[in-house]
């Protein structure tokens, strides 16, 4: 059974989603982009309410958009396990620049001790000049990070499972975890596209529309909708044998 993961813009929601039984709470700013950073005093009370009762994400924006982790002064990773930071615009013509993999890498290691930096692989990789998964793998493996989340820069209504098929996404699968990484899905995920997301044996399911009113990713986060995703992903169908 894959964990839940919302995505949450303050205190109120984070706790929300908890108590609906999300497993990871991830904190950033949709009004900002597929990564947008929340302001820092979002991330601090945010992280406050979880208080340590689930493993907390944050995403970091844009690495072309980034200077450096002086933006968040480092007692503002207390609590934070895990960071996000998008490549868009890195690998122009779908080739990732050096200078962008080596900037990439740098803030990677410049993170505090207990920190880990997530490899985000855009599924729409070719429209935003993201690199290719090979290339992010393989800098991941660099990097010493755990995991890596597929994700779509552009949120126009085609999610993850628009970009790749259930083979190839299987596929993909298959190549992080013999690599020894983590899988998480995400990108515009609704109900429908989760038995695909699931089959693909993906380890961590992410969602933030899909746990919005009206699937709006904008919109406030809806309890009941947390509850009905951590259902879904709990069901396990009868065997056929009796």
């Amino acid at each position: 059974m894959p964990l839940l993961l919302v995505s949450v813009v303050n205190d109120r929601e984070a706790r929300q989603a908890m108590t609906a039984g999300a497993d990871w709470i991830d904190i950033k700013q949709p009004a900002r982009g597929s990564l947008g950073m929340a302001d820092a005093d979002a991330i601090c009370t945010a992280v406050q309410a979880i208080a340590g009762e689930r493993p907390v994400s944050i995403a970091l924006g844009e690495l072309v958009k980034w200077n450096d982790t002086a933006a968040l002064e480092p007692q503002q990773f207390a609590g934070v396990a895990r960071v996000k930071v998008g490549l868009a615009g890195t690998a122009p013509g779908g080739k990732w620049q050096p200078e962008w993999r080596d900037r990439w890498l740098s803030l990677c290691e410049s993170l505090p001790a207990g920190v880990e930096p997530v490899a985000v692989h855009y599924a729409d990789w070719l429209l935003c000049d993201a690199p290719s998964f090979d290339e992010l793998l393989s800098a991941a493996l660099t990097a010493g990070c755990s995991s890596m989340l597929i994700d779509t820069y552009y949120k126009s209504g085609r999610s993850l499972v628009h970009h790749y098929t259930t083979s190839e996404l299987t596929e993909l699968v298959r190549r992080a975890h013999q690599s020894g990484l983590e899988f998480v899905a995400a990108g515009s995920l609704r109900f429908e596209h989760l038995p695909t997301v699931i089959a693909a044996g993906a380890d961590i399911v992410a969602v933030r529309g899909a746990a919005c009113l009206t699937d709006d990713r904008t919109s406030p986060l809806c309890a009941e909708r947390v509850e009905e995703l951590k259902k879904f992903l709990a069901y396990e169908p009868l065997s056929d044998s009796r």
